[in-house]
């Protein structure tokens, strides 16, 4: 059961981030315990000084599965559109 419920919500959120680069050096970070939990960490990584310069996307779906955010440190905080 709960293997479907995961399922199901990881399929509301976007597929992709908003920002999809094809920076070499792009990372993708997971989370596969839930989504609020993925958001949860997500904007604990943006508010980590360590990161203030980079992009980081929102949450999406991940490639492996599960819930993913996206960090790529070529790009910076505001992607160019």
């Amino acid at each position: 059961m709960a293997a479907s419920g995961t399922r199901s919500a990881v399929g509301s959120v976007p597929q992709r981030p908003a920002h999809a680069c094809a920076h070499p050096n792009r990372h993708e970070f997971y989370n596969w315990r839930s989504y609020s939990a993925a958001v949860a960490e997500r904007d604990t990584m943006a508010g980590n000084p360590h990161y203030a310069r980079l992009y980081v996307s929102e949450v999406h779906r991940g490639t492996l599965g599960g819930w993913a955010w996206t960090v790529c440190w070529q790009c910076g905080r505001e992607p160019a559109r």
